[in-house]
């Protein structure tokens, strides 16, 4: 099986590039949706992120409050490096474990923090979504209807355009139609499987 990680910041349009990746049969491990499996109440990942952020990053319930832990984290750069080191030891053997089920030759692990993480260390290689900063500045406030401040400040706390790009073997570009970015992706899909020349 070829597994590849295919990463990018906020707003760049990374789950539009996962559905394409699904149409052209290719196996998407999607690690947002791990993440949340994680940190369920009653998880040892759960305990640890108590543990060094403070029983306030949890509800009345017991279950972790995301957005409390994001106001933490996302303006502190060190807190997140923390946050990420406890997290993805946890969601990189979930990955392993949805792969062993996958009867698909390709596989993507889809994330927008996999480059320099424990996850990269199964990736053959990373494809990256990039699109300008206005345009994923526009699309997460209309996303996620947050204030422009802290859309600025999500996107600011990821790896630059440029960090990504570098560890990338394929780029993708996500400014302009969706016809344009399908064609892109399939593109790109068809140079993995070897139907052109990478």
């Amino acid at each position: 099986m070829k597994i590849f990680g295919l990463t990018g910041g906020s707003g760049t349009g990374k789950s539009t590039v996962s559905s394409l990746l699904l149409n052209r049969g290719i196996y998407v491990v999607d690690t947002d949706r791990l993440s949340r499996v994680v940190v369920k109440k009653g998880t040892q990942c759960l305990d640890e992120l108590v543990h060094m952020f403070g029983g306030e990053i949890l509800r009345d319930d017991g279950t972790l409050n995301r957005k409390k832990l994001g106001e933490i984290v996302f303006n502190d750069e060190e807190k997140l490096k923390v946050l990420n080191r406890i997290t993805h030891h946890y969601i990189k053997y979930a990955i392993m474990g949805e792969l062993r089920n996958c009867e698909s030759e390709y596989a993507a692990i889809d994330g927008a923090v996999i480059i320099g993480s424990p996850v990269e260390e199964l990736c053959d290689f990373i494809v990256t979504v990039d699109a300008d900063y206005d345009i994923r500045l526009r699309r997460v406030i209309e996303r996620d209807g947050i204030s422009e401040e802290y859309a600025r400040s999500r996107i600011d706390s990821q790896m630059s355009s440029e960090e990504y790009r570098a560890g990338a073997k394929y780029i993708i570009e996500n400014n302009g139609t969706y016809e344009e970015l399908e064609r892109a992706v399939y593109d790109v899909c068809d140079q993995i499987k070897g139907i052109k020349d990478a």
